[in-house]
């Protein structure tokens, strides 16, 4: 599968990085990738048999992941749209809740890079809203620094 850029922040494409997390991912019909930016685990993983869907709160990132085939490309703040499908998900298809693999890769937070310049359009600069990523009940994988 094609990536949207050649590099980006925090892309998990380095030799060796996004197979090491692909190798964690268990068996899943849907694959959600939160704060997708350049996601080299999308990118690089089998497509999921139902649906590959990249949000991302910036419209540019949600755009180039648009053209690429097989991806559903979403511009919307990721916590919430996760948590609201997830809710209405328990309710209409409850059994399909075990098939979704969620990989949150949120922004680095401020505290643990080297500058105090800003990398990404949308920051999250707070412990608080790493842990409401934690907080999403589902299969998930959540990289944090």
């Amino acid at each position: 599968m094609k990536k949207p850029y050649k590099t980006y922040n925090g892309g998990k494409n380095g030799s060796g990085v996004y197979q090491q997390i692909i190798n964690q991912i268990p068996q899943h019909k849907i694959f959600i990738s939160g704060f997708c930016g350049n996601c080299g685990v999308l990118a690089h993983k089998l497509p999921a048999s139902m649906a590959n869907i990249a949000i991302d709160l910036d419209n540019a990132v949600t755009q180039k992941w648009s053209i690429i085939p097989g991806i559903s490309s979403i511009n919307a703040d990721c916590i919430s749209f996760i948590s609201n499908c997830l809710q209405f998900i328990q309710i209409a298809s409850p059994n399909l809740i075990d098939e979704i693999v969620i990989y949150l890769d949120p922004p680095y937070l401020q505290e643990t890079r080297k500058g105090n310049k800003a990398l990404y359009k949308h920051e999250m600069n707070d412990i608080a809203s790493h842990k409401i990523c934690c907080s999403i009940l589902c299969v998930g994988l959540l990289k944090s620094y």
